[in-house]
């Protein structure tokens, strides 16, 4: 009897010791949340907006204790007839007549995880690629505003494009896939005015009203999927161009290219990093909720990456963005202002309120215990009447805010210097048209700002041993027990 004892108790803690090894071994950044995510896959059938888009979404998403592969099928200014074209040609002239120098109906590349591989750059291929979770398809910025450039009688782009999509996913037994729909952003103002672009000739009051048509045309279009395919419900929509909006209009981020705390890249309106970071804050959250996972709140993302203008205070003002943009659930709004992290107080990027009669603003020294340091240049965007700002005088003692901030003003004397010109300033090499990462992947220089990817597992180890001393000392108890 005391050998059988014995020998259960040894078996009892042979199990608890690997038990507690699994949990230990769980590595950097584990947590009970992460047991229950599974590992999703995106496919964007896009152009160098999705890329942008996509860029970052596997890095953030892995801070986050995610697993989240995005690929983008990638073709610079590919409109959706030119997606519909390409898929006819691959299937028309087989893998060799598709890539044969004489075809130009192909894709240039395939991009996963913001790096480009070779091959697989047809529809497809990049289908069969892998059992992918959801795929995008999007229009191109110029034409993303205008609802004939997705569907005529004539020309039915997007529905033979979703109907293309779903044969292949037949063809590759995979019945899981959804499809959304990819949403665009805005020009930057100085392109949404002007009526000579280079590309696409646009003529809106601002920005604002350029992203209510790309919305409006947007939804129309997911309305159209639905009525001629026969679907149940209309297709997502994947909000970066919401996101995107709100961070210029709300959220102290320039409406212009060049500057550290601009939304784009170039005069093209590519995103620039703060741009990517944003959209791929809004994917993430996007999935992740779709699919159920444990964890979806982007907010709690650490990574941010190291060597650009994203610091970490403008990281977390674009992941509370993306989070209001996908949820409309908001932590930066207190009354009529909205506040954003700047050092260990705010900057005011916000303000819908009233004008006062003599048109001098003051801002409150302190909103929700958080000392206020400074007014974005961008808060009064869309305000009229304002001649002067000033924040009030804060008499409780408090630390001044780190360098490492977004760009702002503590006053400002006109309402005129809130719409300033862009800057005309070189783009750096890094920000071209896609911004990819040409060839083998390499994140030397890329972290979280809490090192590593979220920290030494401690609560498992302590869990472990916890378990491990009182299975030792029932054992102990009932040896002695027995002996006597």
């Amino acid at each position: 009897m005391k050998k059988k004892l014995i020998k259960i108790i040894g078996m009892m803690l042979s199990a608890l010791v690997l038990a507690s090894a699994g949990l230990m071994q769980q590595g950097p950044g584990a947590s009970a949340a992460t047991v229950k995510n599974r590992p999703i896959k995106i496919l964007a059938i896009g152009n160098s907006y999705s890329n942008n888009a996509t860029e970052y979404v596997s890095r953030i998403a892995s801070s986050m204790g995610l697993d989240i592969t995005a690929a983008s099928l990638y073709q610079a200014g590919c409109p959706l007839r030119r997606h519909v074209a390409y898929y006819e040609a691959y299937r028309d002239l087989g893998k060799e007549g598709y890539y044969s120098a004489s075809n130009k109906n192909k894709y240039e590349s395939l991009y996963i995880n913001g790096v480009r591989q070779s091959g697989n750059a047809s529809i497809q291929e990049a289908i069969a690629y892998t059992d992918w979770d959801y795929i995008t398809i999007q229009q191109m910025p110029d034409y993303c505003d205008d609802i004939t450039s997705y569907y005529t009688e004539q020309n039915p782009y997007i529905t033979k494009l979703y109907d293309y999509v779903l044969d292949e996913l037949e063809k590759n037994g995979n019945k899981k896939c959804e499809i959304l729909i990819h949403q665009g952003w805005s020009f930057s103002h100085a392109m949404s005015i002007d009526r000579a672009y280079e590309y696409y000739p646009v003529d809106y009051e601002n920005t604002k009203e350029f992203f209510a048509k790309i919305e409006s045309t947007v939804n129309e279009a997911a309305a159209l999927l639905k009525e001629k395919c026969g679907l149940e419900k209309a297709p997502e929509i994947v909000p970066s161009g919401k996101a995107v909006q709100l961070a210029k209009d709300e959220f102290g981020f320039g409406d212009t290219f060049g500057n550290p705390d601009s939304m784009y890249a170039d005069y093209i309106s590519h995103l620039s990093q703060n741009g990517r970071y944003l959209a791929a804050c809004v994917w993430i959250e996007t999935f992740a909720k779709k699919a159920g996972l444990a964890t979806t709140d982007v907010r709690k993302a650490t990574f941010v990456p190291i060597g650009t203008d994203v610091t970490a205070d403008r990281a977390a003002a674009l992941r509370s963005c993306a989070h209001e943009a996908v949820t409309g659930e908001s932590d930066t709004v207190y009354g009529s202002w909205r506040a954003v992290p700047l050092g260990d107080g705010v900057t005011v990027t916000n303000y819908t309120g009233k004008v006062p009669k003599d048109g001098k603003l003051i801002v409150p020294a302190r909103l929700s215990g958080k000392k206020v340091y400074s007014v974005s240049e961008n808060a009064f965007k869309y305000v009229e009447g304002i001649t002067s700002v000033t924040i009030e005088e804060d008499k409780t003692p408090s630390e001044e805010p780190s360098s490492s901030t977004p760009s702002s003003s503590s006053e400002i004397t006109s309402s005129e210097d809130s719409e300033k010109e862009p800057s005309s300033s070189a783009v750096s090499g890094s920000e071209q048209g896609n911004g990819q990462t040409e060839g083998a992947s390499s994140e030397k220089g890329e972290t979280d700002r809490n090192g590593g990817s979220g920290g030494f597992p401690w609560p498992f180890v302590v869990l472990g041993a916890v378990l491990l001393l009182a299975a030792a000392g029932a054992a102990v108890f009932f040896i002695l027990k027995f002996k006597k």
